[in-house]
């Protein structure tokens, strides 16, 4: 259950050596980059024992500072735990919600235009929040009504000092000394507000204690609108405790009370507990565990989700996508122990996974490269599982949409597969990428993280499926990636795109290493190699030497023709200015076949040499001659046609890779243009 695994993260965050000025950080959004401009107005309204001395101070926590043509309000991050606020998420801000730890306000434009107009400033916007503030629970509302007014009419007479208009955002603290949340001290300290008006050489100070017992209870009180009940048992703990309440957070609407989703005919509005009981300790966690969910979460790039999302077999298509074309999907990597123990150990671990530094360290995990997603999770042992939830919707409303959620990954596993993917793109790539003509430093955002990979050779349909199966060493099925890259590259060929083609072979090879490593080093299934050895293949054909006389697997004939057809069309197109591969083998649609290749291709090779005196390499005849005795016997044994797309994608490899031998000086007429009228259009 997922709430269960946000309780397990909270619960060392819970009990870690957290200062207070940090615990207030981490449970109030003070340090939300969306709430910094908030900070550039702020009053702190401090009441005396009358309402004559009553003080009301102005002042910004923070300064502004230019960045180049603008300039950016930049926060002074040790002093903003002072003044706790929750930023409301859902409904119309302009409204009193939720509930409020102390009375510290967020204060939007409307509110402050509107303070010229006291009355109606006290009745409906300071009135209402006082109404709902935790300290202020037992007070009568005619007692609340007077300190609105007081507050009301002190910042009436003083609003012409930042009349302004520009749009102002702000926030409103009211001191009152009977309140335990606050104090008198001489020296400042973190939670220090601002200087006493009142009395002289006296600072106003938070009391910590109490500000964050406050701050649980306004999110118990929270949790009680769908739902409270005593002397039940708790859902986490299974023990019986006073007093137990729903999992409702305005900070993490993923239960909303407009969700409209399955549940009993018997459940009230406001009867959640009958689904999720939560003792007041369980949703503590729970409260802390959705505030570490929220730092952590990080969009996946644009880019990547183009790659993840868009139709494979159009590359056409690929090329104008727009990657802002779709809905953005968030990730959020979780790490839970197998057994609680060291918080401390722990809260640290959580802590660097927040860092935005990059780790070189090869133990940790980059799960940019694994999941998309820019966060690194530090080296970890087998003792901890890592948990990856996919979701897109706009979680302020309320909106969310469970997109994956991948689950107990090993991180040893998880590394090994790291591993890979790094061997592959320091390795296998520059390899192909030059065998294949590309050009050099040439990128390929198919390759660029495993999601990208597995939607490029499955389909988007079945990003999430296969990224599931690789990160729990699952087996995984490749005939589908064999299919899409025979159809893209006949497709493309056909239209003499052949830097699309070229595209496509780099990213089947890398993938062909891909899942032949992943099967040897991870699951261990003991199949053979998937992928043919184009190298060695490529250095026998160029020396004309062919030492085994095994029979070539379907996949290995396929690269062998397509290197015959190549080297035969570079002569035949000189000779007579003309296209072979056009005329014989594409001429039918874009439907090329391995019969094709054999009848109408290499059958006809000997004839047209005599014919038209093409004077050819010497290594040519050893492998046509292999080649045109290992077509009758793999299509007798069917295996053309059950193999047709594992022989097409490997043809187009050895007809792009071909080149001639420099060895070989009898072919002076020979020449590497053909075939080659390429779009150089970037994929």
């Amino acid at each position: 259950m997922l709430a269960e695994a946000i309780i397990r993260i909270g619960r060392p965050l819970a009990r870690s050596s957290m200062k207070a000025a940090d615990r207030i950080r981490w449970l109030t959004d003070v340090g939300n980059e969306t709430c910094k401009n908030y900070f550039q107005n702020v009053w702190v309204a401090e009441l005396g024992s009358e309402e004559a001395q009553d003080m009301l101070h102005y002042l910004q926590i923070g300064e502004m500072k230019e960045d180049g043509k603008q300039s950016i309000f930049e926060v002074d991050s040790k002093r903003i735990a002072a003044f706790p606020f929750h930023y409301p998420n859902g409904g119309n801000p302009l409204n009193a919600q939720g509930i409020y730890p102390l009375p510290c306000y967020l204060l939007w434009d409307a509110h402050i235009k509107g303070m010229s107009s006291p009355g109606e400033f006290a009745a409906e916007v300071l009135l209402p929040r006082l109404l709902r503030t935790v300290p202020y629970s037992s007070e009568s509302e005619t007692d609340l009504s007077s300190i609105a007014k007081r507050v009301a009419n002190q910042m009436a007479k003083a609003c012409h000092m930042w009349a302004s208009d520009e749009r102002q955002l702000g926030i409103l603290m009211i001191v009152d000394s009977h309140l335990e949340c606050f104090r008198y001290d001489e020296q400042p300290d973190e939670l220090a507000v601002h200087p006493s008006g009142i009395q002289p050489e006296k600072w106003i100070v938070l009391d910590s204690s109490t500000t964050l017992q406050w701050i649980r209870e306004a999110k118990l009180r929270e949790a009680t609108e769908l739902g409270e009940a005593s002397n039940q048992v708790s859902t986490f703990t299974n023990r019986r405790t006073e007093r137990v309440v729903s999992l409702y957070n305005k900070s993490w609407l993923w239960l909303a009370p407009t969700w409209e989703m399955p549940r009993s005919i018997y459940w009230k509005d406001k009867e959640w507990i009958k689904g999720i009981k939560a003792d007041p300790e369980s949703y503590e966690h729970f409260y802390y565990g959705t505030q570490f969910m929220k730092a952590i979460q990080v969009p996946i790039n644009s880019a990547t989700l183009k790659e993840m999302f868009a139709p494979v077999m159009h590359a056409e298509a690929r090329k104008h996508i727009r990657a802002s074309s779709y809905e953005q999907i968030y990730g959020i990597p979780m790490l839970l122990p197998l057994l609680d123990g060291d918080s401390e150990q722990q809260y640290r671990k959580y802590r660097l996974m927040l860092r935005q530094q990059e780790d070189e360290s090869k133990s940790a995990l980059h799960l940019r490269i694994l999941a998309g997603l820019d966060r690194i999770v530090p080296e970890i042992s087998d003792d901890y599982r890592l948990t990856i939830l996919y979701y897109s919707g706009d979680l302020s409303r309320g909106n969310m949409h469970i997109r994956a959620v991948i689950e107990d990954v090993v991180p040893s596993v998880a590394s090994a597969v790291q591993n890979i993917l790094r061997n592959i793109s320091s390795i296998d790539v520059p390899q192909l990428t030059q065998a294949l003509g590309l050009p050099d430093q040439f990128t390929l955002h198919a390759l660029n993280d495993l999601p990208s990979m597995l939607a490029n050779a499955f389909g988007p349909g079945y990003v999430w499926d296969s990224l599931q199966k690789v990160l729990h060493r699952h087996p995984i099925r490749i005939d589908r990636l064999h299919e899409i890259t025979a159809r893209k590259c006949n497709d493309s060929a056909k239209l003499d795109k052949w830097h699309h083609v070229r595209c496509e072979l780099l990213f089947y090879w890398a993938f062909l290493s891909f899942t032949d490593q992943y099967t040897l080093q991870i699951t261990g299934t003991g199949k053979e190699s998937v992928a043919v050895d184009w190298r060695q293949l490529l250095a026998n054909y160029q020396h004309g030497q062919w030492d085994d006389e095994r029979e070539w697997s379907v996949q290995e004939l396929g690269f062998i023709s397509g290197l015959l057809v190549r080297q035969f069309e570079n002569l035949y197109r000189v000779k007579v200015h003309s296209s072979y591969m056009k005329k014989k083998l594409l001429n039918f649609g874009s439907k090329l076949t391995p019969q094709m290749v054999w009848e109408n291709g290499l059958i006809e090779f000997q004839k047209l040499i005599e014919q038209r005196e093409l004077k050819i390499g010497k290594n040519f005849y050893p492998a046509l001659a292999r080649a045109l005795l290992a077509f009758p016997k793999a299509q007798a044994a069917g295996l053309l046609d059950k193999h047709r797309h594992e022989f097409i994608s490997t043809f187009w490899s050895g007809y792009l890779m071909y080149k001639k031998s420099d060895q070989d000086q009898s072919d002076n007429a020979e020449h590497s243009e053909g075939g080659d009228n390429d779009d150089h259009s970037q994929q």
